[in-house]
């Protein structure tokens, strides 16, 4: 499965981001990593086009939710922190910071996958990052106007022709 998505992965501890690297990636998601919560609001600030952040809480510096407050000011990125921290008020500080999702460590890989999957196809959908277009044929939909070429001249649709296509 290739999904071609960029995800950044923060953590203090190179072996958490290392195992969720080598799993992403072999999701087909493409990993960068951030070793602090000011190396994730730089890479955050120069990456708009991030489609996902994991996050932790408890870092040297900017910790999570501090970072994940600075970052919204670059991103619209779902963030979904993974952390040590299980109390009722952290995760309350990490949704309140701007957070999406929130996952307890240890975590299973299968349910960060999941988590992982979900807040994309939320993403996506809801947030406009969507294809700018599909072909069929000699057809070409440009899905952010609303528009249908055939072979470069463009057709004339009702509302009701462009929804039933």
């Amino acid at each position: 499965m290739y999904d071609g998505s960029h995800i950044l992965v923060v953590d203090d501890e190179p072996d958490i981001r290392d195992v969720l690297r080598l799993l992403l990636e072999r999701h087909g998601y493409i990993v960068s990593e951030a070793g602090d919560g000011s190396s994730a609001v730089n890479f955050a600030a120069m990456h708009p086009d991030l489609d996902l952040i994991i996050l932790d809480v408890m870092m040297p510096g900017l910790s999570g939710t501090e970072a994940c407050s600075a970052i919204r000011a670059y991103s619209n990125a779902p963030i979904l922190f993974l952390t040590a921290k299980t109390g009722e008020d952290d995760r309350l500080d990490a949704y309140r910071s701007g957070g999406d999702d929130f996952l307890s460590k240890p975590f299973s890989q299968a349910v960060l996958l999941a988590k992982v999957e979900s807040l994309l196809r939320r993403y996506k959908l809801y947030r406009g990052k969507t294809d700018a277009g599909m072909s069929v044929s000699s057809l070409t939909i440009d899905l952010s106007r609303r528009s249908v070429t055939r072979e470069a001249t463009p057709l004339e649709l009702t509302d009701k022709e462009y929804s039933i296509l």
